[in-house]
């Protein structure tokens, strides 16, 4: 049975989720309808610790076209961005994940991790991190 396009998008939240808190530890939310409230209508994830930047992360599933990239270029460009960053986390099916941030008015990809599995994408994730190779 194939998963409805609701729990795909929630299972990609929690890998995300789970990718962020090899780094951040609990300090990773998803934001949801019935609980928390997503500040600026478009926010999947909220990672805060005190020695990193807060994140805002909208996770979108195979794709982020011009259509999404011009939405949330929409929502961010007028946010502060000195203590938080504003990214989307693309989960493509069979292949892994792209990461992109907010930046100069645009959404840059900072990181591709070619895989779908979840302890292999969070240790690359944290390794990237720890070598100094992530933007945000």
């Amino acid at each position: 049975m194939e998963d409805t396009p609701t729990e795909k998008g929630n299972r990609h939240e929690r890998e995300a989720r789970d990718i962020l808190k090899r780094v951040y530890g609990a300090g990773v939310e998803i934001v949801d309808a019935r609980g928390n409230h997503d500040p600026f209508g478009f926010v999947d994830l909220i990672a805060l610790s005190p020695d990193e930047p807060v994140r805002f992360i909208q996770i979108k599933t195979n794709q982020f076209t011009a259509k999404d990239r011009r939405k949330y270029r929409a929502r961010t460009r007028h946010l502060p961005h000195d203590h938080a960053t504003f990214e989307v986390w693309v989960r493509i099916d069979y292949t892994g994940w792209e990461l992109y941030y907010f930046e100069d008015d645009e959404f840059n990809l900072y990181l591709e991790i070619p895989s779908c599995d979840t302890g292999v994408a969070r240790e690359s994730y944290w390794w990237h991190r720890e070598n100094g190779d992530l933007k945000p």
